[in-house]
């Protein structure tokens, strides 16, 4: 084999590089490892409800429904915070999970958000795996999801669109979408809500949201500011 054969084959580490330490998961996968109390006894529907339910810096709050329009996740944003710190409440206003940005000065680092429950808000990370700084990656990314240092799952989305899959330990976690013949409600498109997030049963859907909440943000926030 040829040294260019090799180069084009031989996989590129995250662009990162010495930021992100994540390590292979060896099929090590955590399904709830956020709100084991919330797990989807089946296949779950959340709609987002406003545009504005996660915007970059903590600034805007939202909600998630049902397909019925019944209040399920409430986002409860921190202000007066440069770390963009979020709280996800259930529809009693309980606490249950929350996440936050890695603080770093560096253009682009800005890629990884922490997620976790209410006691340990570094539990979990969601890393950016593209390079930002290229156009076609502004806004469609791909990106891992990260237990303490280990890779236990995978995001690929296109966020202006809407769309996405997220999988954990190799199987389908929840999808992004926006497509009406994928989402089973009387409520209106753009009038009720937004774009949907479908849960897999067994997942933890405040995990999830967390998820959500943590690719929008890398969507929203420039690859070269400093904060």
């Amino acid at each position: 084999m040829d040294i260019a054969t090799l180069k084009r084959i031989t996989p590129k580490p995250p662009y990162r590089g010495k930021y992100d330490k994540s390590v292979d998961g060896g099929g090590v996968t955590d399904l709830t490892p956020i709100a084991p109390e919330s797990a989807a006894s089946a296949s779950t529907t959340l709609l987002i409800k406003t545009k504005m339910m996660i915007g970059t810096l903590g600034a805007t709050s939202g909600s998630l429904m049902d397909t019925s329009g019944n209040l399920v996740w409430d986002i409860n944003a921190k202000l007066f915070t440069t770390s963009g710190r979020r709280i996800v409440m259930d529809a009693a206003k309980k606490n249950l999970g929350q996440m936050k940005r890695m603080h770093m000065k560096t253009p682009g680092i800005h890629d990884i958000w922490y997620i976790g429950p209410m006691d340990d808000i570094k539990k979990c990370s969601v890393r950016c795996t593209s390079d930002r700084q290229m156009s076609k990656h502004r806004h469609s990314f791909a990106a891992n999801i990260v237990k303490g240092e280990t890779v236990i799952g995978d995001c690929d989305v296109r966020f202006l669109d809407r769309e996405g899959k997220i999988n954990l330990g190799g199987k389908l976690a929840a999808t992004i979408t926006r497509k009406t013949d994928m989402i089973d409600t009387d409520l209106q498109l753009d009038k009720h809500y937004w774009y949907a997030l479908k849960v897999e049963p067994g997942v933890d859907q405040v995990f999830m949201v967390l998820v959500l909440m943590g690719l929008n943000e890398i969507s929203e926030e420039h690859p070269d500011a400093f904060m």
